[in-house]
């Protein structure tokens, strides 16, 4: 009537109860027509007086349930080797009744699967995977009473499920478990099995892809001053992000495989929707050296090695070689310059050019194991899991398109980006001023400005306290309902200075 699941690689045991009908003239069922089961497993809080069971029944009477189908399976041949190595052993006992009892008028037994075998395989083990064991039991109500009809059980033996070990994520992340018949076809994942946006995107951490400068500036100590022609922040070259899957099983002998669903019919890393020369995935899993599959027949060979497999997935947060936004990493945007006044330096205006980093994007990594194959006998395990790719980068100076000494580059490049460093020329007794404008890509973050010791300033030169330029309510890449509060991802800072001639 029912199935029962043990999972490999620990002890699994099973309890029976039996409980007889009290319908005797003064019972509960013979005067209401109903009863209650009391003390078993459904309504254990239920009054004595209105049980269904009769509380007389215990064993001193000869009641109980009968495991001689049970106990008389054996667990030896070559099939089903003790050892677990393939070596023939003689038939053993295999399970194990570990008590049986009689408490208000319900019999119980429990038994331990595998628990007759010598240790340390006195309990589900892995070539004991896709195994499928009939367990029946009768019960009696006394010693020369008849037996019920037996009550049969199919105990099945399951693989521990593959699962992702790195990235590492909190235990309450989304994930899929699932085997390999409820793929929409072989090799094919359904849609429908795959962990849900709107649960993975709360509580599975995102993985953040950082733009990072792919060589470092040789320009030489700050207090020399930069080449002249070296391009804007944005516009040098970015080092790539890598992100490495790694998939584990726990069950000896068995075999990952790790795969990103990058596949347009799955509709679920649209990380792929960036141009194809910023993403890039290794072309199989990688296994730790000296993995191999022994294919011999002996089916109990073991390669631990064989359990661990990893992918790795390439992402450079960088501009689309063909220039849309829509294929990059991150894009620039410019609101047109058009108020013929300009605003308070310290204000939010128009006219500047400046970098923003396209929406979250998702990646959907599947881990299966080789288990049908291995053992011969179950299904393949699937466990997936998904998470947000988020974009993030520092803050860089931006370019007005018009005002030469808002944050004065030497000129612009063809995204309207500020390009090269330039030299300001400062009379002796005549006030020069310039502003310095930063603003961060990511528009929930806090900006702040300060100036280098090295090499330092002119003396009397004045710079104003930083001003954040603050935005409101803007849209949001990354928040869940669209927008997010930017008070500080934009800063600037005023600067003059009045040379003497001491200085000249």
């Amino acid at each position: 009537p029912g199935r029962v699941t043990c999972t490999v690689g620990g002890p699994c045991a099973i309890t029976v109860r039996a409980a007889l009908y009290n319908a005797s003239a003064g019972s509960y069922l013979a005067a209401n027509g109903n009863c209650q089961w009391g003390v078993s497993a459904r309504t254990p809080s239920a009054a004595t007086n209105a049980r269904c069971v009769d509380s007389l029944l215990n064993t001193s009477q000869g009641a109980g349930i009968d495991t001689t189908h049970v106990t008389s399976r054996t667990c030896g041949g070559p099939l089903y080797a003790g050892g677990g190595d393939g070596t023939y052993t003689a038939p053993t006992a295999c399970h194990r009744v570990a008590n049986s009892s009689a408490a208000g008028g319900v019999l119980s037994t429990t038994v331990e699967i595998f628990g007759a075998r010598s240790a340390p395989y006195n309990y589900p083990y892995e070539f004991d995977i896709g195994r499928k064991l009939v367990l029946c039991f009768q019960a009696r109500a006394c010693a020369t009473c008849c037996y019920s009809t037996p009550y049969c059980l199919t105990v099945e033996m399951l693989g521990r499920p593959p699962t992702l070990t790195a990235p590492i994520v909190p235990s309450n992340c989304t994930v899929a478990v699932f085997q390999s018949d409820k793929l929409a076809s072989p090799g094919v994942f359904d849609p429908a099995t795959l962990p849900s946006l709107s649960d993975y995107s709360t509580k599975c951490p995102p993985l953040y892809a950082c733009w990072n400068l792919a060589s470092a500036a040789s320009d030489g100590p700050p207090s020399l001053p930069p080449p002249p022609g070296r391009p804007g922040q944005y516009s040098q070259a970015p080092s790539p992000e890598h992100f490495s899957f790694e998939g584990t099983d726990a069950d000896l002998g068995e075999t990952v495989t790790v795969e990103v669903l990058w596949a347009p019919q799955y509709d679920v890393s649209t990380l792929s929707q960036l141009d194809s020369n910023l993403t890039s995935i290794t072309t199989s899993t990688a296994h730790q050296g000296g993995c191999f599959q022994q294919w011999t027949s002996d089916i109990y060979t073991t390669d631990p090695l064989c359990r661990v497999g990893t992918r790795d997935v390439t992402v450079t947060v960088g501009f689309a070689p063909a220039g849309s936004p829509s294929l990059s990493a991150l894009y620039v945007e410019n609101v047109p310059y058009l108020t013929p006044a300009p605003a308070p330096w310290g204000g939010s205006e128009d006219g500047y050019f400046f970098v923003h980093f396209t929406g979250d994007k998702t990646i959907c990594v599947a881990v299966t194991d080789n288990q049908a194959i291995k053992w011969g006998r179950g299904l393949n395990n699937t466990y997936v899991r998904c998470q947000m790719v988020r974009f993030q980068g520092p803050p860089t100076f931006v370019r007005h398109w018009t005002r030469a000494l808002d944050s004065p580059f030497n000129a612009s490049d063809a995204r309207g980006l500020g390009d090269g460093v330039p030299t300001l020329a400062a009379y002796v007794g005549r006030e020069i001023s310039w502003t310095m404008r930063a603003r961060d890509p990511n528009p929930e973050d806090q900006l702040s400005m300060s100036v280098l010791e090295d090499p330092g300033v002119p003396r009397g030169l004045l710079a104003s306290p930083p001003v954040c330029v603050v935005h409101g309510q803007v849209e949001s890449r990354t928040a869940p309902d669209g927008t997010v509060w930017s008070g500080c991802a934009e800063a600037a800072r005023n600067m003059s200075w009045t040379p003497s001639t001491g200085d000249s």
